[in-house]
């Protein structure tokens, strides 16, 4: 589900920045349903890791366990946050996009699942993630080179 959200959001964040249009969903309930989403990934992902569950201090993980949990849940705060509410420049909404890093994450543990062609999947997806950036930058740099109006 939060790849789905996520792969949605890198499509339609910089669209929506480089085309300015309304989104289809009101700003205010997407804004706080991504926030929401995010939010419940970030509480399963501290389960999974042993954050909860047992009462563990601290000290019981190993530097880089810790380290690496600390680095992820950072990742996951700084994506969660509710930029379609709060009174900042729409440019932070590309910050959602860290959320891919998580994507990315879950993608190299495919590898040792049943499918097929792990590797195929993750060109795939990649390519079509950059040609769409990469599309939106041109129409992006195309529009400022246009006088306005």
């Amino acid at each position: 589900m939060i790849a789905v959200v996520s792969v949605t959001a890198a499509i339609d964040i910089p669209a929506r920045f480089v085309l300015d249009y309304p989104p289809f969903i009101p700003g205010i309930i997407a804004a706080w349903s991504l926030t929401l989403l995010f939010a419940v990934d970030i509480v399963l992902s501290l389960h999974q890791d042993g954050w909860f569950g047992q009462r563990r201090s601290l000290c019981s993980f190993s530097s880089s366990t810790l380290r690496y949990s600390i680095v992820w849940l950072v990742i996951d705060l700084i994506a969660a946050l509710p930029y379609g509410v709060l009174p900042i420049p729409t440019v932070f909404q590309l910050l959602r996009l860290l959320k891919l890093v998580g994507v990315i994450r879950r993608m190299w543990k495919w590898q040792h699942s049943e499918l097929n062609n792990p590797i195929v999947v993750r060109i795939f997806f990649w390519l079509s993630i950059s040609v769409h950036w990469i599309a939106c930058g041109w129409l992006a740099y195309e529009w400022s080179k246009t006088p306005r109006a």
